[in-house]
């Protein structure tokens, strides 16, 4: 299951941000645009990012977490098809909308998805391959983008790319979510915590008692 959110992620990278900038100046030409212009839509993207992830925790808890990463990955997906078959330039700024809304849930939930389905001992490892996708999707998006878009044009690049999400969002649906912090133990409290506690209520220290003042 990891490894499908690992791929997920790295997907999610190499067709959202990455690979629309690193054909910027073919979509520039066809649409007529400041660099300027085009940098808008990594404002649009963020506002839209920041205004989504907040709600994505209680998203979550009244639903799952599995339900609302499927429904991220589907979002993202109609997004990247969407900027296939874009006529002007306010849709582009559309489609930036769904992708930050779409990343907000994917990207937020699935560390804590794929974390509570390994013990203390394996997640460190785990989730260091997994933050590893983050970088490796972008790096993907740019090189891949570049080469492709030159040869087969911008547009074919998110025909291809709204496939990965559908077929993420259909692999989820037969795994089953892990229990929230099923490997998580009790809190463990330290010892020289524990020992300090005992010897100040041994000391006669105790709330609400008028007594010499108590050892520290």
């Amino acid at each position: 299951m990891s490894c499908h959110v690992q791929l997920g992620t790295i997907w999610a990278h190499a067709t959202g941000r990455s690979v629309l900038f690193a054909v910027q100046d073919l979509v520039k030409a066809e649409f007529h645009r400041s660099d300027a212009a085009f940098g808008l839509l990594t404002s649009v993207f963020f506002v839209f990012y920041m205004c989504a992830a907040p709600f994505m925790g209680p998203l979550s808890v009244r639903f799952s977490q599995k339900a609302v990463i499927i429904l991220g990955a589907l979002v993202w997906s109609v997004a990247t098809l969407f900027t296939a078959i874009t006529k002007n330039f306010d849709q582009l700024l559309i489609r930036h909308t769904l992708v930050g809304i779409g990343e907000a849930s994917f990207v937020i939930l699935s560390p804590t998805f794929v974390a509570d389905m390994f013990s203390e001992e394996k997640r460190g490892r785990v989730m260091g391959v997994f933050y590893l996708a983050i970088p490796v999707g972008t790096a993907l998006g740019y090189l891949l983008g570049g080469v492709m878009g030159a040869k087969y044009g911008w547009r074919a690049l998110f025909y291809v790319g709204a496939a990965p999400g559908v077929l993420l969002a259909f692999l989820l649906l037969f795994i089953p979510e892990p229990p929230l912090g099923q490997f998580d133990g009790p809190e463990k409290v330290p010892e020289r915590d524990t020992l300090k506690t005992t010897s100040r209520w041994n000391h006669g220290c105790r709330p609400g008692r008028l007594t010499s003042p108590c050892p520290r």
